[in-house]
């Protein structure tokens, strides 16, 4: 079950973390005050998604808007990378969505927020991630949104996939007005940790109900042929970045749990054709 530390009384406002960065990187600075309990109290209150298909009924919890630092009146949405995201995710007993579960919190969500992509070259830049912050909160003020509402539509979703290979990052989101994810399929162009202002981290509980009982949503559902279509495209086989390993390592592992029947999908020919495929896809987007 999700388990959030308390923030600490003296703990900085997300403008304050801000401008102690001075412009240099923010990443271990962000997990830190993540991992301390430094976010506005109503992330820490999660919502409910509903999913009845074919009979069965899944109820999982998620946080209402993306991980951010500071209080309840001045908070900054942090983008993390993969192994990053994992770390947080793993400290609060969460997992990350998969694409299919992004689009379901898009569609459950009470604030769908229009995207708000920005022409710049300095997308990885913190002055870039605190522009666009303020740009989202000017949104949600504008539509008199609640703290504690789902939002959606303001971010991509660092997300896991079966579709991650050699240690990429899988981003799905930035829904239109219609539901339509701008950025689709869960892997990017981009290693594991590349992040930049358009993506966010959202954590979902890793407990839920299924058909009234309580289950791990990974073990019981996504790894569950039985179930996982309710969450994924088919049985979860990506079900982890893996920030243990060193930072060479890291590039080029994701943790995965493949079954038996999977593995002669990994062969090292498949695994290229694979590559290729993808490679040409690639050139094809505007990632």
């Amino acid at each position: 079950m999700a388990h959030f530390p308390s923030r600490p009384n003296n703990a900085a406002s997300g403008n304050e973390i801000i401008k102690s960065l001075n412009g240099k990187s923010g990443d271990s600075v962000f997990v830190s005050e993540l991992l301390n309990g430094n976010m506005p109290s109503f992330i820490k209150e999660l919502v409910p998604v509903t999913i009845s298909e074919k009979g069965n009924t899944l109820i999982y919890k998620v946080t209402p808007d993306y991980l951010s630092v500071g209080n309840d009146s001045d908070y900054f949405r942090v983008p993390l990378g993969g192994p990053d995201s994992q770390k947080v995710a793993d400290a609060f007993g969460c997992i990350l969505p998969t694409p299919k579960m992004s689009d379901q919190i898009w569609k459950a969500a009470k604030v769908k927020l229009a995207p708000k992509p920005l022409p710049t070259d300095k997308m990885t830049d913190v002055s870039t991630f605190d522009r666009h912050n303020q740009i989202i909160q000017k949104q949600l003020n504008d539509s008199r949104h609640q703290p504690g509402e789902l939002v959606a539509g303001n971010k991509k979703d660092v997300v896991v996939s079966n579709d991650l290979i050699d240690g990429r990052l899988g981003i799905h989101g930035l829904h239109d007005q219609s539901g339509k994810a701008i950025q689709q399929g869960g892997l990017s162009a981009h290693n594991s940790n590349y992040r930049d202002y358009s993506s966010g981290t959202r954590l979902v509980d890793r407990e839920a109900i299924l058909n009234g009982q309580r289950v791990d949503l990974v073990k019981d559902v996504l790894q569950n042929p039985e179930f996982a279509y309710l969450v994924n495209n088919g049985v979860l086989t990506n079900v982890a970045y893996n920030y243990k390993q060193d930072a060479t390592k890291q590039q080029n592992q994701i943790a995965v749990n493949v079954p038996k029947e999977n593995i002669a999908k990994t062969t090292p020919s498949s695994k290229s054709d694979l590559l290729d495929k993808i490679n040409k896809f690639l050139e094809n987007i505007k990632v």
